[in-house]
C-alpha cells in the first residue's frame, strides 16, 4: 500500500495480539506478557450509566461524546501496574475465544485476517502489495460473555436462529445479547491496526489530512497509497526528529519532517512471534487471500525478527448504549496539522496523545427525524478503501463509499442465518446473499423484516457472524 523507504511495500495489518492464553482454560489465561487479562479502569466519564449516556445521544451532545470517547481512550490505554502494557494489550484475541479447542488458540504471531469491513466492499479495490488485515480484541467481560452463551458456535446460532423460525418471532425480537441487561460498559471491542517497518532505515509513513483534493489522489477512496503527506521515521536514529529528508512520500519525492519513532506506540516482534507466524500462515483458513488488501507474501517479508510494529488505528466500541457507543482512532500526524484531536484531556497520557479520533454514538444527525442526514463516522485506515452498491427496500439502487459510512450503521447489521451451501464463500466480494442487505450509513430498523427477516441480529458484532467454529 505504501512505500517502505523508497523501495518495498509498507505492510499494515489489523490483529487481535501477539499474546497467548485462552478465556476458556481454567488452568492459565495469563498473555505473552504473563499478564491476566485486565478489565478497563474508570477514568473520567467512563463507565457512564446508560440513562447518562443515552441522554448525550437523544440530545445529540457532541461536546460529551467525544469527551467521553476520550476517556475510554484514557481507560483503555492505562499502564498495567508498573509496566509499560496498556490495559488493551491484555485481552483477549479472536483465536483464544472462537475455538472449539482452547489450546488452539494459544499463538504467538498476530491473527491475520481479512478485516470485516472488506466483505461488505462490492468490489475488490485494485491496490498495491500491502496490508490491512484484522480480528478483534475482546475485553474480559465480552470475551467471557460470548464463551458462557455460546455464541462462538456456529450450531449455537444455527439452534438460537431455528427457534426464532419456530415461535415465529417478531422481527424486533430476533436477537441475542452479550449482556446480562441492556447495556454493561465493561463490555469492550477493538480492532487494532499496524504498520511493520525496518527497523534499520527510515521510513516515509503517510499520516490522514481529510479527504481532499489537496491531501489526497483519490477522494472517492482515499486509502493511505493515495494520501499526499507523509513524514519520516528512523529507528535506527541516523536521522533525529526536526530534521528534515528528501524521500519518496507515496511516490512523489519531497522534503519530509522526521519524527520520533516513539510517538507511535511499537513494538519489536521476536524470534518466536515471527517463527509461529511463518510455520502458521500457509494454512489461515482462507483468511489471507486475493480478496484481501494484504499480500502473503509482503506479510511474510516484514514479519521477521526484530522489526517494528507500529499502532496506526483502531476501532473501539463501549456496550455503554444499546446500540454500543462507537470511537474510531487513527495516528494522527504532525499536531499543527492535526485533525480529530480537539478535547483530548490530560488522563489521556504519553504515546496515546499522538491519536486523533472520531465518535459515532448515533447514525443520523436529527433524533426526531430519522431520515434526516446521516452522522459520518469511519477510520481513514479501515474504510477509505470500501464501495459498493445497495438496494433500497423501493428498489433504488445507491452507490457508496467508505468515506460516507457509519460504525453504528454498518455494525447494526450483523446478523446470523444458517448458511445451508458448504461450498458457498460467505465473505468474497461477489456474494451478498448470506446476510441482511447491506447500507454504510443512515437509521437501520432493528424491526425491518426486509433487512432482518429470518436472521438473527447479533449485538452490533460482526466478529459473531464471521469467527463461530
Amino acid at each position: 500500500m505504501f512505500g517502505i523507504n523508497a523501495l518495498r511495500p509498507l505492510v499494515l495489518f489489523a490483529a487481535s495480539a501477539l499474546m497467548v492464553g485462552a478465556c476458556a482454560d481454567s488452568g492459565s489465561n495469563s498473555n505473552s506478557n504473563g499478564l491476566l487479562p485486565v478489565a478497563p479502569p474508570a477514568v473520567g466519564t467512563y463507565p457512564a450509566s446508560a440513562g447518562e449516556a443515552q441522554s448525550w445521544v437523544d440530545n445529540r451532545d457532541d461536546f460529551m461524546i467525544r469527551a467521553h470517547a476520550w476517556d475510554v481512550w484514557a481507560s483503555i490505554t492505562a499502564s498495567v501496574g508498573e509496566s509499560d502494557t496498556p490495559v488493551w494489550e491484555t485481552w483477549y484475541s479472536g483465536n483464544e475465544i472462537f475455538v472449539s479447542d482452547p489450546d488452539k488458540g494459544r499463538r504467538l504471531f498476530p491473527d491475520f485476517e481479512n478485516p470485516v469491513q472488506f466483505f461488505h466492499s462490492g468490489k475488490a479495490q485494485s491496490l498495491a502489495a500491502g496490508s490491512v488485515t484484522s480480528v478483534n480484541r475482546y475485553s474480559p467481560a465480552l470475551g467471557d460473555a460470548i464463551w458462557a452463551r455460546g455464541l462462538n458456535s456456529s450450531e449455537r446460532l444455527d439452534a438460537i436462529n431455528e427457534t426464532f423460525n419456530e415461535l415465529d418471532t417478531p422481527v424486533i425480537n430476533r436477537a441475542i445479547s452479550t449482556s446480562e441487561g441492556i447495556v454493561d460498559a465493561a463490555l469492550i471491542a477493538l480492532k487494532p491496526v499496524f504498520q511493520i517497518v525496518d527497523p534499520n532505515e527510515p521510513t516515509a509513513i503517510p499520516y490522514w489530512a481529510g479527504s481532499a483534493p489537496s491531501a489526497t489522489t483519490n477522494t472517492a477512496n482515499p486509502t493511505p497509497d493515495t494520501w499526499k503527506q507523509c513524514v519520516v521515521i528512523d529507528p535506527s536514529e541516523s536521522l533525529l526528529p526536526g530534521e528534515f529528508v528528501e524521500m519518496p512520500c507515496n511516490g512523489v519525492t519531497d522534503l519530509l519532517e522526521v519524527v520520533s519513532w516513539e510517538s507511535f506506540y511499537s513494538f519489536r516482534l521476536t524470534k518466536e512471534q515471527a517463527k509461529d507466524f511463518g510455520e502458521n500462515a500457509q494454512n489461515p483458513g482462507g483468511d489471507i487471500g486475493s480478496d484481501n488488501q494484504s499480500s502473503l507474501d509482503a506479510l511474510e517479508e516484514m514479519v521477521k525478527p526484530g522489526n517494528m510494529v507500529l499502532l496506526v488505528a483502531m476501532h473501539v466500541a463501549t456496550k455503554e448504549i444499546a446500540n454500543w457507543a462507537w470511537q474510531t482512532f487513527w495516528w494522527g500526524g504532525p499536531a499543527a496539522l492535526s485533525v480529530g484531536s480537539d478535547l483530548r484531556p490530560d488522563a489521556v497520557k504519553g504515546v496515546w496523545r499522538n491519536y486523533d479520533m472520531r465518535a459515532a454514538y448515533y447514525m443520523v444527525e436529527s433524533p426526531d427525524d430519522l431520515e434526516s442526514a446521516p452522522h459520518i463516522a469511519f477510520n481513514p485506515y479501515l474504510e477509505t478503501g470500501l464501495s459498493g452498491t445497495f438496494t433500497r427496500e423501493d428498489g433504488i439502487v445507491v452507490d457508496w463509499t467508505g468515506v460516507t459510512s457509519n460504525c453504528m450503521t454498518c455494525h447494526s447489521l450483523a446478523g446470523w442465518q444458517k448458511n445451508e451451501d458448504p461450498n458457498q464463500n460467505c465473505f468474497s466480494f461477489d456474494n451478498d446473499s448470506c446476510g441482511p442487505p447491506y447500507r454504510n450509513n443512515g437509521f437501520i430498523d432493528p424491526a425491518s423484516d426486509y433487512i432482518f427477516g429470518g436472521y438473527t441480529k447479533l449485538d452490533f458484532l460482526w466478529s459473531l457472524q464471521a469467527r463461530p467454529e
